[in-house]
């Protein structure tokens, strides 16, 4: 059995749309950006993980996920595009995993940033 891990399979999507001259978009910041700029401003940060847990979805799972347009950033992909790409990323993953059983572990934390003297 091959060792895929849930960012390849989120990364190929990724391409397959980028092959489709069709990027998934990005809305907002992401967290990373967020802290950055909270620092610059002379927040100072204490962070904690209330909780972690892990999550074993399979292939086939992800990929009905993908179907069914859960994320927002699928929206505006348009259809004829989004069932090419969905299907491109099925014959994938079927090859790359041999099984729409195939497991993806991915370890999932709640976390609590406390921002102080941001002014």
């Amino acid at each position: 059995m091959v060792n895929l891990q849930r960012g390849e399979f989120t990364e190929r999507w990724k391409a397959i749309l980028d092959g489709y001259r069709h990027p998934l978009p990005h809305y907002g910041a992401t967290e990373e950006e967020v802290l950055t700029e909270l620092q610059a401003q002379g927040a100072t940060l204490s962070t904690g993980i209330a909780a972690q847990w892990r999550v074993e979805d399979t292939v086939g799972k992800l990929l009905e996920n993908q179907e069914n347009k859960i994320q927002s950033a699928a929206w505006t992909i348009p259809d004829d595009i989004f069932a090419r790409a969905v299907q491109d990323l099925r014959e994938w993953a079927l090859q790359r995993c041999g099984s729409l059983d195939y497991i993806l572990p991915q370890e999932r934390q709640f976390k609590i940033v406390v921002v102080r003297n941001w002014a």
